[in-house]
């Protein structure tokens, strides 16, 4: 499911804004289909809009965030940058397989 909504950049006197909601679908789609997605999430955010996912490949949200939450028993059990979290033990050995 993607939900996107933004505004316009051609028309004058409106806000340069946007936002990108992503949740994974990949247990529906194939391998090279998910990596369009996160193609297109890429180009996106170059663009400089803000992109919110929530996604079960962690290493690819990891690598694309700015900022992460690790959501544990729905609560916050983590944050910090997509790099940070990628070095952290608890992350690698819970979610990365490492």
């Amino acid at each position: 499911m993607r939900f996107c909504l933004r505004e316009r950049h051609d028309e004058p006197g409106r806000a340069v804004a946007g936002f990108v909601a992503h949740h994974s679908t990949k247990f529906y789609l194939a391998p090279n289909l998910v990596e369009h997605t996160f193609d297109i999430i890429r180009q996106i955010r170059a663009e400089g809009v803000t992109v919110i996912m929530v996604e079960q490949n962690a290493a690819a949200a990891l690598e694309l965030s700015d900022r992460s939450y690790v959501l544990e028993q729905s609560r916050v059990s983590l944050t910090g940058t997509g790099a940070a979290l990628l070095d952290d033990p608890h992350v690698r050995q819970a979610y990365l397989g490492a």
